[in-house]
């Protein structure tokens, strides 16, 4: 298991450029949009799924950052022009984001590995929210065999990527958080002997 901070400037054109090309692929099939769609969680006793409130009412193609994040509500937005409205013309630009951005790898890419990652996901996830960072993933570009194999290359990586981590301090302090289910629905611990 590894873990990979993508920080060179090439390193970084590259994995922004497969993941928006992943992003784009996705984007024209209908059935990942309607799945994406179905993510939504418009119920708030629901606990699966992302919180409406969560997603960010901007397009996030108009973002001050180079990490394009998933739009959970592609397509239904209005198109954005490229001309600022008069009043923002004397405002200051926004702040740029500079996420930390981290990937996670496996020497060999089988079922043990997959695991392997997971459990480390979920390590560096719980280590993050205790210290008040926030991660996204941004999986695009690993949801492809085309994209992950180019990433693969591009970043001439030894092992397999599992996973890409967007992370950083949020902006806001009381953002939505996504559920959680009892500990007793997602894991059932069986009598030892």
């Amino acid at each position: 298991m590894w873990v990979k901070p993508i920080t060179e400037s090439e390193e970084e054109v590259a994995t922004v450029f497969l993941i928006s090309r992943a992003e784009e692929i996705e984007r024209s099939d209908p059935e990942y949009v309607a799945e994406l769609q179905r993510w939504l969680r418009t119920d708030p006793a629901a606990l699966d799924g992302v919180p409406v409130e969560a997603v960010p009412s901007e397009d996030p193609a108009t973002r001050p950052s180079n990490w394009l994040i998933r739009d959970f509500v592609v397509g239904t937005r209005e198109p954005h022009g490229h001309f600022l409205p008069e009043d923002a013309a004397d405002a200051p630009p926004p702040a740029v984001e500079r996420p930390t951005v981290v990937l996670l790898g496996t020497e060999s890419d089988d079922r043990g590995a997959w695991l392997l990652s997971g459990q480390a996901l979920g390590r560096l996830l719980l280590a993050a929210t205790v210290e008040g960072v926030a991660a996204s993933p941004l999986t695009q570009a690993l949801d492809w065999p085309a994209t992950r194999t180019r990433l693969r290359s591009r970043l001439s990586l030894v092992g397999y990527p599992q996973m890409l981590l967007r992370m950083g301090y949020p902006s806001t302090g009381d953002a939505p958080h996504s559920g959680r289910r009892p500990v007793a629905e997602v894991l059932r611990v069986e009598p030892a002997g």
